[in-house]
């Protein structure tokens, strides 16, 4: 391996961080804006008597409601979106 291309391995991790921290912004925006966009559907269940974590993600799920990434809520990713929201 020449100097020359040592050289370019040693730059390029630079490079691969500044593309990792944006692609975590990216990815922190969109879990921003999903979680603003869930919240009506949170309220709703909590207004129908729903008071636990448990009970908000079966009232989603029965709503057919599913998560980005197409599953069934669970209490803790219900906890995670309001701890987003709360900032």
């Amino acid at each position: 391996m020449t100097d020359k291309e040592t050289h370019k391995l040693r730059q390029q991790p630079a490079e691969w961080r500044k593309g990792v921290a944006a692609a975590a912004q990216a990815r922190r925006l969109y879990a921003d804006d999903a979680a603003q966009i869930l919240m009506p559907s949170i309220r709703d269940a909590q207004d129908g008597g729903a008071s636990s974590l448990r009970a908000i993600a079966d009232a989603l799920n029965a709503k057919g409601i599913r998560t980005v990434r197409g599953t069934d809520w669970t209490p803790m990713a219900v906890r995670r979106v309001l701890m987003r929201v709360a900032g």
